[in-house]
């Protein structure tokens, strides 16, 4: 997937080698985003907690799970469907 000019660049920091692998490929598929960079946190997982759960209360869903849904009704996932259909192309 081209990623334009206008893409938001994220950079994935964590611990752990296998989880970076895993956001790098969920993000691979988000509309919009290119993971530009990985880095050790080096924080405490109480740290991460807290801050996991801030970003849950900001986009008001109750877990990780629920910002899968999310990301997926709101059009920044692109993909298959359960159903084996590709999921509506973002209008605009």
């Amino acid at each position: 997937m081209s990623k334009s000019s206008q893409s938001i660049h994220v950079i994935i920091a964590d611990d752990h080698p296998v989880v970076r692998e895993g956001i790098r490929a969920v993000l691979e598929k988000v509309v919009d985003m290119e993971v530009v960079g990985e880095a050790r946190l080096g924080i405490s997982e109480h740290t991460v907690e807290t801050h996991v759960g801030q970003i849950l209360c900001k986009l008001e869903v109750s877990s990780r799970t629920a910002v899968v849904v999310w990301l997926w009704e709101h059009s920044l996932v692109v993909g298959k469907s359960r159903a084996g259909g590709n999921q509506p192309a973002k209008d605009g």
